[in-house]
């Protein structure tokens, strides 16, 4: 949940740079030179809290599609399954699956909500971790051919531009 505040931290922080450069520009308004400078950082800070916070370069207001891949592979039996939604972005994966689960009756997923840690996937297509069996869902990100084990979890990771989502089941033996 700690990445829902972070979230919201920059975008109010983002709008309030914006109404303060406007409220500056429309004061320079009487002098050309100062109207085209706050012209310039105007445009300049929107371009940056629009590159930051992952929107859209038609400046339509909305949010962008991306396509992503998510991967549930389990190696005890050999099995790799991959599904191909479209994600909004800056959509936690949480609203993924959510989405994924929605429209594709074949893909299911549980979890749990720790006060301390937030969102945990608990089982993926009715396979859940045991601790008893020392298993778990290893969450992966692939990137080109570069695999990286995620340091957050469902509820925080934002999934970028045709990036593959790996649900890994696996041991911590």
């Amino acid at each position: 949940l700690h990445c829902d505040v972070s979230l919201s931290l920059s975008l109010a922080l983002s709008r309030s740079l914006s109404l303060a450069l406007s409220r500056s520009l429309a004061h320079a308004r009487t002098h050309t030179h100062a109207h085209t400078h706050l012209s310039l950082s105007l445009a300049r800070s929107r371009a940056h809290a629009h590159t930051q916070l992952g929107g859209r370069d038609d400046h339509s207001g909305k949010q962008g599609q991306i396509p992503i891949k998510v991967t549930v592979i389990n190696k005890f039996n050999n099995t790799n399954v991959s599904y191909s939604p479209i994600a909004t972005v800056g959509m936690p994966m949480f609203g993924v699956l959510n989405q994924l689960h929605d429209t594709n009756n074949n893909f299911n997923f549980t979890y749990t909500i720790s006060k301390s840690y937030g969102i945990y996937l608990q089982s993926v297509n009715g396979l859940a971790g045991s601790t008893e069996n020392h298993t778990y869902w290893e969450l992966l990100s692939k990137k080109g051919n570069t695999i990286t084990r995620l340091n957050v979890g469902i509820g925080c990771y934002q999934p970028k531009k045709n990036e593959n989502f790996i649900m890994n089941f696996t041991t911590w033996d």
